[in-house]
């Protein structure tokens, strides 16, 4: 093969050798992309599945980082939604195992979440187009 011609980086990139130092964003720094939108993203893309479960399992495993109340939030409605909605069952077992991670990290933020209204709503009003009687709204 031919040899590669090597480029600086583009500007705003960093290599190891240039970091700014004191520079790193936060999970909250605006332009940060939110790890509810992520998750959704590879969760309904055309990337293997084995990929998939790597990114996952990375996911599961930053559960234990701090997150905002507005993030935490995010995740659980997330992994709500694929829990009771997701398409196919690796979607579903995504919104579980995401959901058990972050409810036991974020404990006060998942009581918040996971509250009377929303377990009455469940049981009454069914979620989407689920009905309160279908078998998935009890599992959850």
């Amino acid at each position: 093969g031919r040899a590669r011609e090597r480029r600086p980086p583009p500007p705003g990139r960093h290599t190891a050798a240039g970091r700014k130092k004191g520079r790193r964003r936060s999970a909250d720094a605006p332009g940060a992309p939110a790890m509810d939108k992520i998750l959704e993203g590879l969760v309904s893309s055309s990337h293997p599945l084995p990929l998939k479960r790597v990114i996952v399992r990375r996911v599961v495993e930053s559960a234990e980082t701090p997150l905002s109340q507005a993030q935490c939030r995010a995740m659980f409605a997330l992994s709500t939604r694929l829990v009771l909605q997701g398409p196919d069952p690796f979607q579903r077992q995504v919104g579980r195992q995401v959901l058990e991670a972050y409810g036991r990290y974020h404990r006060a933020e998942f009581e918040a979440f996971f509250n009377r209204g929303l377990v009455l709503g469940l049981l009454q009003r069914g979620y989407g187009e689920l009905s309160n009687r279908d078998p998935a709204i009890l599992d959850y």
